[in-house]
């Protein structure tokens, strides 16, 4: 049955997150190839989710569905998620796609399992939200101790410093997560100088990420590399393989935007 909606080269960023938006809306407007892509973002710089559930029907016009299930918002966001998967059905995988980026389970970076305690949440994202991509943004990720400490003082604002984890990645004391999306994509060089360096942040971050591999599962490296690379880490049983943000991450909106 053909789609009632024109769709149009337009990302909907749905997060609660304004750092998150910020990043993606700059991300894609300094790439050349994404020009011509209307970025949606919701208002900032405090999100609220009434301002999500606004901007659900809005999405029918959308080619690509960006949907932030991290733990720490996703049941607020269930009710815009579903509606907006409820409006854009029909077209799900064929003229609309969705990517979700999120968060591991509780236990991932604890476990010898590595990612592989992860097939049930890969699975209940493919089927509740269809994507075409699922990108696992380390900078969410924070392990079942600190997010036991959220709840525990009633923080409902998102973390605003990075996972504990990776701080010794950084010369800063608590480093903001903020300025780290901002240093990967070479926020403040000129727009002359940015192609190159956002290439060698992007290769530095890479190599961070290897290292992080090499900690958490020693003897499996060889095994997760795929993990970054463009086609993902496949899990044994689940077909939604695992990318992670922002890897690669601009090509796929590019080759979703295209794609027929």
């Amino acid at each position: 049955m053909p789609s009632r909606f024109q769709r149009k080269s337009r990302l909907h960023v749905l997060t609660l997150d304004a750092v998150l938006a910020e990043d993606v809306a700059a991300r894609l407007g300094d790439d050349p190839r994404t020009q011509g892509v209307e970025v949606v973002t919701p208002p900032g710089p405090e999100v609220s989710v009434p301002d999500i559930e606004a901007l659900a029907k809005q999405t029918v016009h959308s080619r690509v569905l960006l949907l932030d299930v991290r733990s720490l918002t996703l049941s607020r966001l269930m009710h815009a998620y579903n509606r907006t998967i409820g409006y854009n059905r029909r077209d799900l995988n064929k003229t609309c796609y969705t990517l979700c980026i999120g968060d591991g389970s509780p236990g991932l970076f604890s476990t010898k399992q590595s990612f592989d305690v992860m097939v049930d949440l890969l699975a209940r994202f493919r089927t509740d939200y269809h994507p075409a991509a699922f990108f696992f943004d380390p900078l969410m990720h924070y392990p079942h101790e600190e997010r036991i400490g959220f709840q525990r003082e009633g923080q409902t604002a998102l973390p605003e410093v990075v996972p504990a984890r990776l701080a010794k990645w950084f010369r800063e004391d608590d480093p903001a997560v903020v300025d780290v999306r901002r240093y990967f994509r070479a926020h403040g060089t000129t727009l002359a100088q940015r192609p190159e360096a956002k290439a060698h942040r992007t290769e530095k971050l890479r190599r961070l990420l290897r290292q992080r591999l090499k900690e958490m599962a020693p003897g499996q490296e060889e095994a997760l590399e795929p993990i970054l690379t463009r086609q993902g880490l496949q899990l044994p049983g689940e077909t939604l393989a695992i990318n992670v943000y922002p890897l690669f991450f601009e090509d796929w909106i590019v080759e979703l935007m295209t794609r027929r």
